[in-house]
């Protein structure tokens, strides 16, 4: 067995040119079957020529991380990004020990009902928000909102940037088309701060959740959860 060729994390299938300033670190390829079926005979047993299976999709979950202090803020295409390949959701998740963690959800369709079978609809470019010179937490808020903690008070941040997706299978059960719509950003920090903040709207965003827990062994906690809806026509 020639294991050189079994080691490493192999090439990119949700961004195929590659994110510059930052590596691949995982792939998490599963690989599913849309559509089954099987008849019974008079006796209720299974009849094995009967089966049927269709619908070959691979779902596939990528982690990055960036190269060093110069890395920009990674920028991704949600959608259609070519050859039969969704990008469904990407995250940057930031906490104040470590580089930011830029994890890609998506999958790639096996086998389709007629060559002319594709994604369409919406494709949708994000740039997330960054710590200086790549490590440590940042607001995923990128100061929009009003109230909250200070940028240097957050521990640990996330920014999910997430796309509508609907597959149709077509006369045999294979892919036919695909339709992505309707981008929403969430964020969301944990903070140690005594400062406040209320939930509701807020400009372009809606915090949707604060909470403020408190211990008798520690400081004051503020958790923020926020989303974004991003129209069609940005």
């Amino acid at each position: 067995m020639a294991y050189a060729q079994h080691y490493g994390a192999k090439d990119s299938v949700l961004a195929p040119g590659g994110i510059a300033g930052w590596h691949l670190v995982s792939t998490s390829p599963t690989e599913t079957m849309a559509n089954q079926s099987i008849q019974k005979d008079a006796d209720g047993h299974f009849i094995e020529d009967s089966l049927h299976s269709g619908g070959n999709r691979k779902n596939i979950t990528e982690t990055w991380k960036p190269d060093g202090d110069s890395a920009a803020a990674p920028t991704v295409t949600l959608g259609d990004v070519g050859n039969l390949v969704a990008l469904e959701s990407a995250s940057l998740a930031c906490t104040g020990s470590d580089r930011p963690t830029l994890t890609l959800t998506g999958h790639v369709h096996g086998s389709v009902e007629d060559n002319a079978c594709k994604h369409i609809g919406d494709t949708k470019q994000h740039t997330f928000k960054m710590p200086s010179n790549a490590f440590g937490a940042t607001d995923p808020f990128g100061g929009e909102i009003s109230g909250g903690a200070e940028a240097y008070e957050i521990t640990s941040s996330t920014e999910t940037a997430a796309i509508d997706h609907v597959d149709e299978y077509g006369r045999t059960g294979e892919f036919l088309v695909g339709c992505s719509r309707g981008l929403r950003v969430t964020a969301h920090y944990e903070a140690t701060t005594d400062h406040d903040i209320a939930a509701g709207d807020d400009g372009d965003w809606t915090i949707t959740s604060v909470a403020k827990p408190t211990t008798n062994e520690g400081m004051v906690k503020l958790t923020v959860d926020g989303i974004k809806y991003v129209s069609t026509a940005s």
